[in-house]
């Protein structure tokens, strides 16, 4: 079945230990370079590099909860066998998630937090799990679902204000996982033989865009003209259906969880 994984704070993974000093290098979205510093994990300021203390990591699917101390410093002690999602949450920052991996939880990482902003409507920041519970072993991300359905179709609205006038609004999505489509087969992010439809999002019941691939950071462009300003809006995500199996009497969900939806203003 069906996973995306969305991503919408930034890693820093530095090359240089000072964390006071200008980052090097950062990374948003699925991370494919790595450089890490350091022998603990650290949650700081992006633009600052100051650590943030009492912030909350999370990995679901582990039933890891904790807090980072004054120095924003964490530690996991838990292994993975495959990608899952991690959170993290502060307050006055935006929510992040991340797709970790077995390799990436052994190494030490800096995660750098944005501020929110006066731009961006924090639409959604729990995890979520989209399907019929019914998925291989096999299916993307199988191991690491971590909730129980709440069925094919996830519905939430939520209020805009007036935009100013030539401005873009882009939805994201901060880490998906558990995709079963064609191109996530291509991609060898799952190993079944099946293969599922996209997920689709639609803002007020208007198609803006589908998912296809496992992932963090997702973005979808959606024109001004579907938005209702001064008004709330309403967003659905419809999960994934097995593709011999579409349209019949027997539906066949993909199961896919999901985290952090964010509307920006550009």
């Amino acid at each position: 079945m069906v996973k995306y994984t969305i991503c919408i704070i930034i890693i820093l993974f530095l090359f240089i230990g000072n964390i006071g000093s200008s980052f090097s290098k950062a990374l948003t979205g699925s991370v494919t370079e790595e450089n890490y510093i350091g022998t603990k994990n650290k949650v700081v300021d992006y633009l600052t590099g100051s650590p943030i203390s009492n912030a909350r990591v999370s990995i679901p699917s582990e039933g890891v909860n904790i807090r980072t101390d004054s120095k924003g410093a964490f530690n996991i002690d838990t292994s993975i066998d495959s990608p899952t999602i991690m959170s993290i949450k502060a307050q006055g920052y935006k929510p992040f998630s991340f797709t970790i991996t077995k390799e990436k939880i052994l190494k030490p990482m800096i995660i750098g937090m944005v501020q929110k902003a006066h731009n961006e409507i924090i639409i959604d920041q729990n995890l979520r799990h989209l399907g019929d519970n019914s998925y291989s072993i096999r299916s993307a991300n199988a191991n690491d679902f971590s909730l129980e359905s709440s069925g094919y179709k996830f519905f939430k609205k939520f209020f805009v204000g007036k935009a100013p006038k030539n401005r873009i609004f882009v939805l994201k999505i901060g880490s998906i996982i558990g995709l079963d489509t064609r191109l996530a087969q291509k991609l060898r992010q799952n190993h079944i033989n099946s293969v599922s439809t996209p997920t689709e999002i639609f803002i007020n019941s208007r198609k803006v865009g589908e998912i296809k691939v496992n992932g963090d950071n997702k973005e979808i462009i959606i024109s001004s003209n579907y938005i209702r300003q001064n008004a709330y809006n309403y967003i659905t995500i419809e999960t994934g259906q097995n593709e011999e199996l579409k349209g019949q009497i027997e539906t066949d969900y993909d199961d896919i969880e999901f985290m952090n939806l964010i509307l920006e203003i550009r």
